[in-house]
């Protein structure tokens, strides 16, 4: 058996703070995906690091960008796993205006989008 060794080019964006625990951020972006079919999504614990994948990232930001508005909209479908708090909204909203910034995080190769949350 043969091992193969392969550079990677990573280029983290800029880090955003919310004023949500952890495990409630990550919950949060599998709701929204959730609410926007984007397909599957998973996570990878690395430590105190989550790595949030989305398998069709840029239909996650398409429903993103109408912010808590396309969230009572996908609710309203039965589109929701939970009710979110005051909280989480407004980081929903907060999120919507990284939308922009985001996209240039989409996979070229896969679609998918790798968010860290640490």
């Amino acid at each position: 058996m043969s091992l193969c060794l392969r550079h990677v080019i990573e280029k983290w964006g800029e880090s955003y703070d919310y004023s949500l625990e952890h495990d409630e951020v990550v919950d949060l972006l599998r709701e929204i995906a959730a609410r926007a079919d984007a397909g599957q999504t998973w996570q990878h614990d690395y430590g105190d690091l989550t790595v949030v994948v989305i398998e069709e990232g840029a239909r996650f930001l398409d429903f993103l960008i109408g912010g808590r508005e396309a969230l009572f909209e996908a609710k309203e479908q039965d589109k929701d796993n939970y009710d979110l708090t005051d909280d989480e909204i407004k980081a929903v909203d907060q999120m919507a205006n990284l939308v922009t910034a985001w996209r240039q995080s989409l996979d070229p190769d896969d679609g998918f989008l790798r968010i860290y949350v640490d």
